[in-house]
């Protein structure tokens, strides 16, 4: 043994001298022609791809490179840190969850301001809880659901119950996020629409107020059963090499198949929030297309709808964001609604009003649902 402990007394000096070398290359000290040549790629590829500038109130941005450019000016070798802290810059004020920096090690940057509200149950210093209705589930059992009808699927991506007190039955469907896979997501749809089809729900409040996102094909999954025929949810339009494609992809979707697990023909209040992001976005946008049948309550979405894409400036940088533009034909036929930047307006303001045992939003969908 005291062997043994000899040699790890000889090689552990060498250990702790190879993380600092590794620390070293992460931190990668630059050339000031390496770090300027990495900002115009990133310029290159913001310009060419990133179509969403002026929808988020960028006007300066050959101002922002410029300033950028001057700030790694420097005889002297620049830190990784110094030139992720000039491309960062560019960036202020952009508003943009789904564009992400990424620097070497674990340099990492999303120019997106959360929604204020979600601090009541979000603790910061603690990773953040992607079913953040938890938070309020006591809230929604205490005072709005009847307890032996609340059920979850998906380990709460798909949560169902009655609304107390209601002259008709009124059901509420939770959608906590759109992630997994495509058959758990139909079996736990099905199962879910078809208890509210069985409490013969004569309306429907759908709450995608702490919905992240996931994939836009299990938003649709939900909406299917929300139709009666063929229904073109929306339009897909791919921004490349400075302008955007002549071709537009519409997303057509076809009613389920399956009557006794889909409600195509109730009233529908659909519940938004500033935490309603990315695919519950689309969601949102998708169903405007139901109005009056549908419509929404709440607050104005962030207005992050696009699909991301990965774009390398080289073997330790990277950018992600969307490059798509998402629209669909306007309630008047005549033009297209497009909120990219600007968020989804509510057909319902209602600003959510924090209180200790009740949920403004929720009450104002059920009291114009029942009127």
């Amino acid at each position: 043994l005291g062997i043994y402990r000899d040699k790890w007394m000889l090689v552990r000096p060498l250990c702790a001298l190879l993380v600092v070398i590794t620390s070293m290359t992460n931190a990668q000290n630059l050339k000031e022609t390496d770090a300027i040549s990495i900002l115009n790629k990133f310029n290159n590829i913001v310009q060419e791809n990133y179509p969403f500038l002026a929808e988020r109130d960028i006007t300066d941005w050959n101002h922002r490179i410029k300033t950028a450019r001057q700030s790694l000016k420097s005889k002297k070798r620049l830190s990784s840190k110094k030139l992720f802290a000039a491309l960062k810059g560019t960036l202020a004020g952009l508003n943009d969850g789904h564009f992400t920096l990424y620097g070497p090690g674990k340099l990492e940057h999303t120019p997106f301001v959360e929604a204020s509200w979600v601090y009541e149950c979000w603790d910061k210093s603690k990773v953040f809880n992607k079913h953040l209705w938890k938070c309020f589930e006591s809230r929604l059992l205490d005072n709005y659901i009847s307890p032996d009808t609340w059920n979850c699927e998906l380990r709460g991506k798909i949560c169902t119950g009655l609304i107390k007190d209601t002259t008709d039955p009124m059901g509420l469907l939770l959608l906590s996020d759109f992630e997994g896979n495509s058959k758990s997501w139909e079996t736990a749809l099905n199962s879910a629409f078809g208890k509210l089809v069985k409490h013969q729900v004569t309306s429907l409040i759908v709450d995608i107020r702490y919905n992240g996102g996931g994939y836009d094909a299990r938003a649709m999954a939900v909406l299917r059963r929300l139709i009666d025929k063929p229904f073109d949810a929306y339009m897909k339009q791919r921004f490349q090499s400075g302008k955007y494609s002549n071709k537009k992809v519409t997303k057509t979707i076809h009613p389920w198949p399956d009557v006794k697990r889909s409600l195509p023909d109730v009233p529908v209040a659909v519940l938004q929030s500033g935490f309603t992001f990315s695919a519950a976005e689309i969601f949102g946008l998708a169903a405007r297309g139901l109005y009056p049948r549908v419509f929404s309550v709440g607050d104005t979405t962030p207005g992050c709808f696009s699909d991301t894409f990965d774009f390398r400036i080289d073997k330790k940088w990277k950018v992600e964001f969307g490059p798509v533009k998402n629209t669909r034909v306007s309630r008047d036929g005549i033009g297209v609604d497009y909120f990219e930047g600007k968020g989804l307006p509510p057909d319902n303001p209602v600003p959510f009003r924090k209180a200790q045992h009740t949920d403004n939003q929720l009450s104002a969908a059920i009291a114009l649902l029942e009127s």
